[in-house]
């Protein structure tokens, strides 16, 4: 399903490459069209989509977030990104932490992924009062 291995030039390129390809997706079309397939899964329920915070609310999460104890340093961010499967990869390292805490926070807006950050906060600050008062700006905005 290629053109010549050997002996060519640009004036052969030109012409038979693309009789090649051709060829090839006619072929790959007859192999579908031969296959038994089973009919597609009927498409899932859709989880309503939670309105996305605006700038400003973002901002606030964020200073709320970075006011519980210790959670700038170093060790104890990634702490929180490893409890955080999927989301924490995600993340996108910055060069401030205030930026790195925004990117956890789209990242968890996109991800749906606010419960889980609320459990990793939980565990790992338990009974702290500025987790608390995260979450009870999570669940002003009906985000948990």
């Amino acid at each position: 399903m290629s053109d010549l291995l050997g002996d060519k030039d640009a004036a052969h390129d030109t012409h038979w490459q693309p009789v090649a390809a051709r060829h090839a997706a006619a072929f790959a079309f007859e192999l579908l069209a031969c296959l038994d397939m089973p009919a597609p899964p009927a498409p899932a329920a859709r989880t309503p989509r939670t309105a996305a915070l605006s700038t400003r609310q973002l901002g606030e999460l964020t200073t709320l977030l970075l006011d519980v104890p210790g959670i700038g340093a170093p060790a104890a961010w990634q702490q929180l990104l490893d409890a955080l499967p999927g989301i924490g990869v995600l993340t996108s390292r910055q060069h401030s932490v205030r930026l790195e805490a925004l990117s956890l926070l789209r990242t968890c807006e996109s991800m749906r992924g606010w419960g889980s950050l609320m459990e990793a906060l939980d565990a790992l600050w338990p009974g702290t009062p500025a987790v608390e008062e995260v979450r009870d700006y999570l669940t002003d905005r009906q985000l948990i």
